[in-house]
């Protein structure tokens, strides 16, 4: 974990989770793990500035940022271990950008809606392997209940296609929607950011939490250096749309 913040003098605090998932099933190196690794490396090097949509330098927010970044196990345990270092303060606020790889995808996808349900294909890294299980156990929540993320996907997609549309012409749209995350641990965690801090039975009717799942293909799909400017303009459109 690279823990690293922005004190804008505001009393309120905006943690900022990047995460990505390690090995799994046929997938021994996951492209998200390699693309929070070269995050966390160009963070190390430019600072906060990478993070603030280059076209807006002076873009305001109301809020302390502080960025954490992590690689989750491919298992629900790592998942739930890592909520248990974020709890819930009054004078803090999350925003949730988890990273996964689509195998089978050929661009990088925002997700906007995740669903009670996990119906794990293979078992996780730790042989866990439900079936047709909700994530939450509430009536009011069934299995395949879903919600829908807070951030505006639409416009963070529009403006990270038209920014990059120069530099990546001949690949245009980069960056797709989609609403459907599957129900492994992509699903898993996303739902379970999205209720972060909620009490079970009031899910269904707080306004979502401010959490992004980005979908990324695989190398041979689209290349690493291509990858890394997309999920970067993204995260800075993300974070921006959610603090304002």
């Amino acid at each position: 974990i690279l823990i690293h913040s922005w004190n804008l003098e505001m009393k309120k605090q905006t943690t900022v989770v990047i995460t990505g998932f390690g090995p799994f099933g046929g997938v021994k190196e996951n492209p998200s793990m390699l693309l929070v690794a070269e995050l966390i490396a160009q963070y190390e090097k430019n600072g906060f500035n990478m993070f603030l949509p280059q076209e807006n330098k002076d873009a305001k927010y109301d809020c302390k940022l502080v960025f954490k970044f992590q690689v989750l196990e491919v298992s629900v345990q790592d998942c739930n271990d890592m909520y248990k270092k974020y709890p819930v303060r009054e004078d803090e606020e999350f925003i949730f950008v988890h990273i996964g790889v689509d195998a089978g995808g050929v661009k990088i996808k925002l997700e906007e809606m995740a669903y009670n349900n996990m119906s794990f294909r293979i078992p996780d890294e730790r042989g866990y392997q439900p079936t047709e299980s909700p994530i939450i156990s509430n009536e009011s929540m069934p299995l395949d209940f879903s919600l829908q993320t807070a951030v505006p996907l639409n416009e963070v997609i529009n403006q990270v296609n038209y920014n990059l549309q120069e530099k990546f012409s001949n690949m245009l749209p980069l960056l797709v929607l989609s609403s459907d995350p599957g129900r492994f641990l992509c699903n898993y965690v996303y739902f379970c950011s999205m209720c972060h801090g909620l009490d079970i039975y009031q899910c269904n009717e707080v306004k979502p939490k401010k959490a992004v799942f980005i979908h990324v293909p695989p190398f041979s799909m689209m290349a690493m250096p291509t990858q890394l400017s997309v999920v970067l303009e993204a995260i800075r459109w993300i974070v921006f749309y959610a603090t304002n």
